[in-house]
């Protein structure tokens, strides 16, 4: 029977489910990350090797080994991460496995075909073959460091947990895995609170979306940008509504078909591609986690990709016709491609314009070249805004559009934005000294999140959800910037869960005081 060994009570008993926890998640990171550290070893004496023989076919061909084998082994080692402990699909370390496998491994492998052989000219700076080798350089030394910066997180972990005197046990000794998971599927998202959380959400996502299509003003767009995550309501009530059907099947699927179907037609009516897929994902991660097994998550993948190709040429003539003329709505555009059967506007530029979208070294290459040039980036030295709310700020804090600063640079034009990737703006900002900082406090930032996402879900509290939904996503952070995107992002999400722990703390004490007080009165009785 579990119990915790020190004196009984809710505290006790919750610090002992944390600790139980937090062993498992920092024995998980420390191995998955020695694996990775070890494929990037080896992906530094290949790199060496192609530098010092000073031969251009070479440093191009150990220039490719990287994307690759950074694609392979993160897909695998993300994939294995998720089989052992599934609850991580809740913190950002699956996600950003995943964007590590896509944007470094996948995108720059985009070189390898006609379209997107050397050199490149598409940016002001060309890519040639010594750029793109630096290039994954760069890639390379960011993430070794960003490995080694979960590395010493995890080894914090262990050793703040360690100290602690809670031990969770059965019969004498500590949990396995598998009682730590029983556990947490107990505590963490059982069925009261999945069912509360996901009418909550759903009625929510109806309230906002429906108060643009029916009111005429949007509602979600009225929220602070730190309450951003409730404009997502559908997508949470999709991640929800799937643990729901993945544990009781039959009825319960309508639970992850209907946020899914409404967060599809909400993307399809903003003309946003991710807004379509994000909902389709969040439902198979839920189902998963729910109980379906990893074959699950292999057809949500084959899903994602097959919507993906759908939407892609429909969403960009959409843009063109929509956004390019403003001579339509996007409700008329899709009601003309109905009758017509045909997307309107300029055609679609097929797999090849899909797969350079995930191809960041050209963007990295002109970034380099930029401070390389004696034309370094200030992002950097205006992070401090991130840590001032503007409404402390006095109306003194800028406007910070790094990303139209970065298109600047770029394309000599600020009329979009454009993500650097994190060890793009840092290279950008200082060189290989701030890649190598960036990194190690990239690493030890995910860890944190998701250690925090864990405890919150421990909490039993339909109010978590939504911090622990703005958690996962920061996994996504790697191609966005270092300085708005993750430290931004970071900065926001400990407050909220300050304030969650705050309010969660202060309820508790009354009720234990009217707890005490109900015992005092009954004992008078």
């Amino acid at each position: 029977m579990l119990h915790a060994e020190d004196k009984p009570g809710r505290s006790s008993w919750g610090a002992a489910q944390m600790i139980a926890v937090a062993h498992w998640y920092a024995l998980e990171i420390r191995r998955s990350v020695q694996r990775m550290l070890l494929v990037a070893y080896l992906l530094w004496m290949v790199m060496l090797m192609g530098w010092s023989l000073d031969s251009t076919g070479a440093s191009q061909s150990a220039a490719f080994i990287v994307p690759i084998s950074l694609g392979v082994a993160s897909a695998w080692i993300g994939f294995s991460l998720v089989r052992r402990f599934p609850p991580l699909l809740l913190t950002p370390i699956p996600l950003m496995f995943a964007f590590i496998a896509t944007f470094f491994g996948v995108g720059p492998c985009f070189h390898l075909t006609v379209e997107g052989s050397l050199p490149m000219s598409d940016l002001r700076v060309p890519v040639t073959v010594a750029d793109f080798f630096r290039v994954q350089a760069l890639n390379l030394a960011g993430l070794s460091f960003l490995f080694l910066g979960m590395w010493w997180s995890q080894v914090l972990i262990k050793w703040h947990f360690s100290s602690r005197n809670h031990q969770l046990r059965v019969s004498g000794r500590p949990l396995r895995r598998r009682e730590v998971l029983d556990l947490f599927r107990v505590s963490a998202y059982g069925d009261k609170v999945l069912r509360q959380g996901w009418l909550l959400f759903l009625c929510l996502a109806i309230l906002l979306r429906g108060s643009d299509r029916i009111l005429g003003h949007d509602l979600g767009s009225a929220l602070p940008g730190f309450l951003n995550m409730l404009d997502r309501s559908a997508w949470i009530a999709a991640l929800l509504g799937g643990i729901l059907a993945g544990r009781k099947g039959r009825i319960w699927w309508l639970a992850v078909l209907l946020p899914v179907v409404i967060g599809i037609a909400d993307g399809a009516l903003y003309l946003r591609k991710s807004f379509i897929v994000w909902p389709v994902i969040l439902g198979f991660l839920g189902l998963y986690l729910g109980g379906k097994g990893a074959r699950t998550l292999s057809v949500g993948a084959i899903v994602v990709v097959a919507l993906f190709l759908v939407a892609k040429p429909i969403v960009d003539a959409g843009r063109s016709a929509v956004w390019a003329t403003q001579s339509m709505s996007a409700a008329q555009y899709y009601g003309q491609l109905a009758q017509k059967g045909d997307a309107l506007g300029q055609p679609d530029g097929g797999v090849n314009e899909a797969w350079a979208r995930l191809n960041y070294t050209p963007v990295q290459t002109g970034l380099m070249a930029a401070y390389d040039n004696g034309t370094p980036g200030g992002t950097f030295a205006e992070m401090h805004w991130m840590f001032i709310p503007r409404f402390l700020a006095m109306g003194e804090k800028p406007i910070l559009d790094f990303g139209a600063r970065t298109t600047m640079v770029l394309f000599g034009h600020d009329r979009s934005s454009t993500g650097p990737t994190i060890f793009g703006e840092a290279y950008w900002n200082g060189g290989w000294l701030l890649v190598a900082i960036s990194g190690l406090v990239t690493g030890a930032i995910f860890v944190a999140i998701g250690l925090t996402s864990l405890w919150l879900l421990l909490q039993k509290d339909v109010l978590a959800w939504p911090l622990v939904f703005s958690g996962l996503g920061s996994g996504q952070l790697l191609t966005g910037m270092f300085t708005k995107g993750l430290v931004g992002a970071a900065v926001v999400y400990f407050a909220l869960v300050a304030v969650f722990w705050f309010f969660k703390r202060r309820r508790r004490r009354r009720a234990a005081h009217f707890s005490a007080d109900a015992k005092k009165v009954g004992q008078r009785l």
